[in-house]
Formats: C-alpha cells, structure tokens, sequence
C-alpha cells in the first residue's frame, strides 16, 4: 500500500497594488543560499541571470497597463523526503510542464533542505509562444489563475502530476489534493480518532520575504508571530479535544433506567419521604371498665379533645415587630 503523504500547495499572486519590487524579492528570497536550491528557468531571457531584470521589466510594464494587475503567480509545493534530487527535479519538471505547458515564463527553486523539501515557482500567466521578435508580451491567458476555481484546479492539477511521476522515479508514495480540514473531517466521519488528531496539526510558521526585509531592518516582531500561532494551536486542540468527547459519547451505551448514573459513578443517595403528620387515635376503655373507673374532672383530656395549637405569627411580622423600635412619649414644653 502507497504512502500517503500530506499534500501542500500554496498559492499566492503578486500584482500592483503591491510594494515595487516585491517580485524580484521574491526570487531573491527562494534562491537564497541557506535552502541549497537548486534553480529553474524556462522562457526567460538569460536564464537565471536575468531573472531579476525580467521580473523588473514584467512589473514595470503592468504597471503602465490600466487592465492589467497580476504581475506573477507564486507558487508552492511540498515534495515527498525520501528520494534523490534527480527524482525530485522530474517532479518539479513535470507540475511546471502541467500547469504551464511549456508556453508561460517560469522561475523557480527546489530548495533541499532535508525534513523540508518543498518547490517555489513564479509563474507569468501568458502565452508567449505566439508573439513576435521584439514583442515582450502577448496577453493570453493560459491557466487562468484569475478564474473562480482556479485554486482547486491548480491543486488537482498538481496532485496529478505527483501521482503520476512518484512511481516512475521509484517513491511509493502519493498524495490527497484536499484540504488538511477536509481530510480531518472525514476521518471523524470514519471514527478514526487517531488519523484526525494527526491531520490536525499547525503548518510551519513562513518568514517569507516580507519579513525578512523587516529582519534586515530589525523589525521583524517574533514574539507577535510566535503568539498568533500558538493561540491558533490551542483552539485547534480544544476543537479536537471536543469532537474526541462527542465520538466518546456516542460510542458508551446509554445508562439503565432502573440504575440512574451519577457524576462519581455511584449508586444515587435514597431520597427522603416527604414529612407526614402521624395521626393518633384515642384509647377507648374496654366494656365494662367505664362503669367501674369513671373518669377523673383532673384528668388530661384525650388527643380528639385537644384543641389545636394556635398558628405561629408569620416571620414577617416577627422581624417587624422586633425591629420597630420603641415608641417615645411627646413632652410638651416646659412651663
């Protein structure tokens, strides 16, 4: 049975309303020296060397342009740990061949960090097989990213092309184009408790290039960072905790009826009878015993004779009559 592997595939847009320069950061962030990158490059003037320059003259000229706003799509994808950087570049190679084909200007970086091998690529979304020497651009779409649906496509886009190629380069691995939530939720579905607290975890806090232009600067707020997502875990695992609690409860049998449970799992206490007056009824003298002992006038009277005692003042009238204080008499004055 194939391996299956979380899936990542972010995507993001840089377009005008952006910081300038933003896109030449961005290669300069994903070819950055500490991620052992290896660099890709297709339909681009120079290759890696003029990226920068490319990506300046993309922004420039959307800039002059008043329908234009999508600079460059920014792409990433986490690749499976195992394998060699031959079978990784055939799959970068291969998700850049479907989601371009091979007409779109593309850069991008294979960083490979070990524990954390994941693919960057910005993508230009025109098709430039048509245009003509000296034009630097065409304004066909080939993907669409600016379509609805465009993101879902893109990621079963890019799944395809994984499952399709790991095999080939020997990973017998394959990955689940849908959302971290949606897996979770239907392993709830499938009462496996086990598969959902694994899916339900916090992705990997992104610096990025923004924040790395903040740390060149010493502003960049780690304290704030480190904060948000730890308080985003907490209400992830109280959320877990609580869909635990409801499969656990509807997994007990239900109580008996003849034996209600209690919080401590005890026997409830018996519940006391409500008070009832006894009723005493009166000795009668045996026959024959009336003529011969005739009742004493001192006596006691019997229980029928009593009369009942008289009621108790309510405790209103108590508490007022104690607490109204005595009456003084009036003096008139002095004569």
């Amino acid at each position: 049975m194939r391996r299956r592997m979380f899936f990542h595939c972010h995507h993001d847009t840089v377009t005008k309303s952006h910081a300038a320069g933003l896109a030449s950061a961005k290669w300069d962030y994903i070819r950055r020296d500490s991620s052992d990158p290896l660099l890709i490059t297709h339909n681009i003037p120079d290759g890696v060397r003029g990226v920068t320059s490319f990506l300046n003259g993309r922004e420039e000229y959307v800039r002059r342009r008043r329908r234009e706003s999508r600079i460059v799509e920014v792409l990433e994808v986490a690749l499976p740990n195992e394998g060699s950087d031959a079978a990784h570049l055939q799959i970068a190679e291969a998700i850049i061949q479907d989601i371009t084909g091979g007409a779109c200007p593309v850069a991008a970086s294979l960083h490979r960090k070990r524990g954390n091998i994941h693919l960057h690529i910005l993508v230009v979304d025109e098709d430039i097989r048509g245009r003509r020497e000296g034009e630097p651009h065409t304004g066909g779409r080939f993907f669409a990213y600016s379509e609805p649906g465009s993101t879902q496509r893109l990621r079963l886009t890019v799944a395809g092309s994984m499952n399709r190629v790991m095999p080939v380069v020997g990973l017998d691995v394959e990955v689940d184009p849908r959302t971290l939530e949606e897996q979770r939720k239907d392993a709830l579905a499938r009462g496996d408790l086990g598969l959902a607290a694994e899916l339900d975890r916090l992705p990997t806090i992104h610096i990025g290039p923004n924040a790395v232009a903040m740390e060149r600067k010493g502003k960049l707020r780690d304290k704030e960072r480190l904060a948000e997502a730890r308080r985003r875990k907490a209400a992830k695992d109280e959320a877990l905790q609580e869909a635990q609690r409801l499969a656990q409860t509807l997994a007990e049998p239900p109580p008996s009826p003849s034996l209600p449970a209690t919080k401590a799992g005890r026997l409830p206490a018996a519940v006391p009878a409500p008070f009832v007056r006894p009723v005493i009824a009166p000795v009668m003298p045996k026959e024959g015993a009336a003529a011969s002992a005739p009742s004493s006038p001192t006596s006691a009277p019997s229980f029928a004779e009593q009369e009942p005692p008289a009621p108790a003042p309510p405790a209103e009238a108590i508490l007022t009559h104690r607490s109204s204080p005595p009456r003084r008499r009036l003096q008139g004055p002095a004569r």
